[in-house]
């Protein structure tokens, strides 16, 4: 069996492996909240097991700062202050997508499935 197999299956940590996948690719995407991070971000090989562990293991390690990045982007909402934030940014269709990301990011049960 190979990791891709695992992850195809039907199992309700395996929701929260593509949640991290689609907030891995997202933040890699992001070189400005790249630049606020102290680690970089990993990104899993499909068919390697301790790929998959290094990328979770890293993006456990960037909790608190992504906390404290949404933290500051909370503190301007609205598009008045569009200027100060560093999450939410862009065009419609990108702070709709990255409001996604931040609901991750401020999910609890998401970084507890996350250590499992």
């Amino acid at each position: 069996m190979v990791v891709g197999d695992v992850f195809n299956s039907d199992s309700d940590l395996l929701e929260y492996s593509d949640l991290a996948a689609e907030l891995i690719t997202w933040l890699r995407s992001k070189t400005f909240i790249l630049g606020k991070l102290p680690y970089a971000v990993l990104r899993a090989v499909l068919t390697w097991w301790t790929a998959h562990y290094n990328a979770y293991r890293r993006l456990l390690d960037l909790y608190i700062p992504l906390k404290l990045l949404t933290d500051h982007d909370a503190k301007y909402p609205g598009s008045q202050n569009e200027q100060e934030r560093i999450m939410i940014t862009g065009n419609k269709k990108a702070q709709e997508k990255a409001e996604k990301m931040v609901k991750i990011i401020c999910d609890p049960v998401f970084w507890h499935k996350l250590t499992l």
